[in-house]
């Protein structure tokens, strides 16, 4: 927030991308609050959907406080038998590389438990 060259804008949504010759040039976006758009001129973009984790239909005594799943480093659950994953586990990095990377331990540790 503090670094001028960086201009943080909340509240809108993308409504679409301005392409010119197989490029990005810029994105339309619009104030959810005042209904206004306005184009940012951009030569790439960056989509974030959000990470609040979708972990609802899971008992509460395997999440923390903000509902990511709480594993060990075998990607194990307090529950015997379950592993988790991926952005829906706590952990301070998320990107596929590291979600792909906790697949593979649970795996590793799945066909461990089962042998």
């Amino acid at each position: 927030m503090a670094n001028e060259k960086i201009e943080v804008i909340t509240k809108v949504v993308p409504e679409a991308l301005r392409i010119e010759d197989d490029r990005i040039t810029g994105l339309q976006i619009k104030n959810v609050e005042s209904g206004e758009s306005r184009t940012i001129d951009c030569s790439g973009i960056f989509p974030y959907i959000g990470a609040d984790p979708c972990t609802d239909f899971l008992d509460a005594s395997i999440l923390d406080e903000k509902g990511y799943i709480i594993v060990n480093n075998d990607m194990s659950t307090r529950t015997k038998g379950i592993y988790a994953a991926g952005d829906c586990i706590v952990k301070d990095l998320r990107q596929v590389v590291t979600a792909c990377s906790d697949g593979a331990i649970a795996a590793n540790s799945i066909i461990k438990a089962l042998k």
